[in-house]
């Protein structure tokens, strides 16, 4: 391809300025001999202790072998609880003041550029699948995709079924037209990937651990035996039985989950056929599950909300069974990306690389994370305001506008039950992370207030439990 005689010119200097290191290729302020393709993977609220590699309670095979393979973050966090903001830092590493994207319907600011666009500018072949309405193409997501398969049939999606519980924040007992199964998905990618040519950036989005919780039967039956740490979790309308009996179906979704995932790498890596590509594997949020007496997300910033799995993959070139521990955000996530495959990096971004980590198995130091919250309405029943919260030096400062302030020691608090904002030992911290809050902020463009969502915007996604 002629696109790429420049690229190798210069790729060859790169190898003669590494020949002396002992990883493999180049070192990722490099460029490397030939243009990599990456596999970008977003499945909807996933916890990350849901999985076996991060101490989950059922079996995950899937993650299970691409921590083996790869380098597994044990402490990343995505900087809202809603998919839209999170998919929008995840596009652009910018924190989600800077891109603009509060909450679910709201359209990408059209300066924030996305991964997708480097990577058709740069000669790429650019596609994403995605699994939920929420990622409709109307709002900006498919900008850089020369093809965008947001298709969602009118049966067979993971939300096409019965009203798992009577207080669920979605509102509708059917989605059709709203979202589809990952087997869909995956099985529309592979066909894309099967005549597609190389390099490409392959972005796929599944969503089924999504409420209401309604696994395949596959993958409910065997859990149906199986008991659920239940201390510290209620939530309103249910009794302890039918709370674990929605925690047990979670499981099952993500049990699936895990093996559309392994289906979509055996795709992969079939068309690769030893060439390996760098794939990424994160969720956009966690979820509540019974934990601070709520379900399912979008409400608050604690982590069971935030806590997502981050791995890496790359075969040959990122040291294999590594995990790392210093707390990284979703915000580092795109600029990671680019330095791996040697692209131009983002013209402003808020996010870290963490290329030269990944490569030397080395911690990455330690820096503050953010997460943004903005209420839905002024009559939405659950807990309102908008909120931001801080991570840093093993710390949680949650402000709230509306509300009281939160401060908890994670190290040893890590469930978050104690605001210890009031306590005299911890009233120099709390102002001093108020304080960053403050600052970071102000360091970011104003809020910008958004005309009224159309009709139909509006009802899909108060059917999907996010009330306007």
């Amino acid at each position: 391809m002629n696109q790429w005689i420049g690229w190798r010119a210069l790729s060859h200097v790169c190898m003669l300025a590494a020949a002396a290191s002992l990883l493999i290729g180049c070192s990722p302020s490099e460029i490397p001999e030939t243009p990599t393709s990456v596999v970008l993977v977003s499945i909807d609220t996933l916890r990350a202790d849901a999985l076996s590699p991060y101490g989950g309670p059922v079996e995950t095979p899937g993650f299970d072998q691409v921590a083996l393979d790869g380098v597994l973050f044990e402490r990343a966090f995505s900087p809202a609880a809603e998919t839209a903001p999170s998919h929008a830092t995840l596009f652009t590493g910018r924190e989600v003041p800077s891109h603009g994207v509060y909450k679910n319907g709201i359209h990408l600011r059209d300066e924030a550029q996305t991964l997708a666009e480097v990577f058709r500018d740069e000669g790429y072949e650019t596609a994403a699948f995605v699994s939920s309405w929420v990622l409709d193409p109307r709002f900006s997501w498919d900008r850089g995709f020369e093809v965008y398969d947001a298709e969602f049939p009118n049966d067979g999606g993971t939300m096409a079924k019965e009203r798992a519980y009577p207080d669920a924040l979605w509102l509708e007992e059917s989605f059709a037209g709203l979202d589809r199964r990952g087997v869909m998905t995956v099985r529309a990618a592979a066909q894309w990937l099967a005549r597609t040519k190389e390099p490409f950036f392959l972005f796929i989005h599944l969503f089924d651990p999504h409420a209401p919780y309604w696994p395949p039967k596959k993958h409910q039956e065997p859990l149906q035996a199986q008991r659920f740490q239940m201390a510290g979790r209620s939530a309103p309308g249910f009794t302890s039985e039918q709370l674990e009996g929605q925690i047990r179906n979670y499981h099952g979704e993500v049990r699936y989950a895990d093996e559309v995932l392994d289906a979509l790498l055996r795709a992969v890596d079939k068309k690769m056929d030893g060439d390996p590509p760098l794939v990424v594997i994160v969720a956009d949020h966690g979820e509540g599950l019974g934990e601070h007496d709520l379900m399912e997300h979008a409400l608050n910033l604690h982590d069971e909300q935030l806590h997502i799995p981050l791995l890496f993959r790359w075969r040959g070139r990122l040291p294999a069974g590594i995990r790392m521990r210093t707390s990284v955000g979703l915000v580092d996530v795109a600029p990671t990306i680019l330095e791996l495959v040697g692209l131009p990096p983002f013209a402003a971004v808020e996010g870290r690389s963490l290329a030269k980590n990944l490569l030397a198995a080395s911690e990455p130091e330690a820096r503050s994370i953010f997460a943004n919250r903005r209420s839905f309405s002024e009559t939405y029943r659950r807990p309102l305001g908008r909120q931001v919260a801080l991570r840093s030096g093993g710390w949680k400062y949650i402000r709230r506008v509306g509300a009281t302030d939160q401060l908890f020691d994670l190290g040893a608090d890590p469930d978050e039950g104690t605001n210890r904002l009031h306590e005299a030992g911890a009233a120099s911290r709390a102002k001093a992370m108020l304080e960053e809050i403050i600052a970071f902020e102000a360091s970011m463009p104003e809020i910008e207030e958004v005309a009224p969502l159309p009709d139909d915007v509006r009802e899909n996604l108060r059917a999907l439990g996010y009330a306007e």
